[in-house]
């Protein structure tokens, strides 16, 4: 449920915090502007009301929130579990959001949420058949997001979402071409700390792409700028996978073992059992 008397809530809050409406608009707007929107008889622009929040030490994520009644929205909540997904999810997980995505639709036009709705679907169809056994129609809407994601320009944050959902799909003389790109994209983001987790993850799956395809020098890159990311982040199991990743890389036996001792140490089952078949299969088999 929704208040839609948005001027209310704001009075509410700024009262709770016993801000006067002279102390808060100041100098930039008309004190009967603010008693107009607190009435529920005007609606400020965007910039006015980026000015208000702000007068009141508050985001607009956070005005949203408690204007459901201190509750994320439908839609925030879609978008708060695609978001843990970045970092483990199962099958039951995504289709379970995949169908809350569908329903959600059913009522709103909302074009995020439809992105949103085809990664799961590659998301659903990778976990259950693996990226070597796509549908036609999953190769279809990966071949369409690829083709909307080539023609840009620049590419956001989200657009980074869906090139990591399509990654394994993309033939691997077209990764060559837009990694640089992709780089450009992150070094322009570098201050910007949401998009830090993603990075990681789509340089992760990149360097798996190449280690996969026995580009072992664009691995190597990869991964050390993985590790860089992993550290600064205190991301002590990413870290200790991509020493193990690092070690094969430079066929260098002392990395993979400490990799392989800190996964041990540290009880992470998943990824020790990953970096253990990596290391019979691209170091041991060579």
């Amino acid at each position: 449920m929704m208040r839609w008397d948005f001027g209310a809530v704001y009075k509410e809050i700024r009262e709770s915090k016993e801000l006067s409406q002279k102390e808060v608009v100041g100098d930039r707007i008309s004190r009967q502007s603010l008693i107009s929107f607190e009435k529920g008889d005007s609606t400020p622009r965007y910039e006015t009301m980026d000015y208000l929040l702000r007068q009141i030490d508050m985001s607009f994520a956070e005005f949203e929130y408690i204007c459901h009644y201190y509750h994320p929205s439908e839609r925030q909540e879609i978008f708060n579990a695609f978001y843990r997904l970045v970092y483990s999810h199962t099958a039951d997980e995504v289709d379970k959001l995949l169908e809350k995505c569908q329903d959600y639709l059913k009522t709103q036009y909302d074009l995020p949420v439809q992105h949103v709705t085809d990664l799961l679907h590659i998301y659903s169809h990778v976990r259950k058949n693996g990226i070597h056994n796509l549908s036609d129609e999953i190769e279809k809407l990966t071949k369409t997001i690829w083709q909307r994601l080539e023609k840009q320009d620049i590419w956001y944050e989200n657009d980074l979402r869906m090139l990591n959902a399509i990654l394994y799909s993309i033939p691997l003389e077209s990764v060559h071409l837009f990694v640089e790109r992709m780089l450009a994209t992150f070094e322009k983001y570098k201050n910007y700390a949401p998009i830090r987790t993603w990075q990681m993850t789509i340089l992760s799956n990149l360097a798996t792409l190449y280690l996969y395809n026995d580009q072992i020098e664009n691995c190597q890159g990869i991964v050390e700028k993985v590790m860089e990311i992993a550290k600064s982040e205190k991301r002590y199991d990413k870290l200790a996978f991509n020493q193990v990743r690092l070690g094969i890389c430079r066929k260098d036996k002392n990395l993979i073992d400490k990799g392989l001792t800190l996964l041990t140490l540290m009880d992470e089952g998943e990824l020790l059992a990953t970096a253990k078949e990596e290391v019979k299969q691209f170091y041991e088999g060579t």
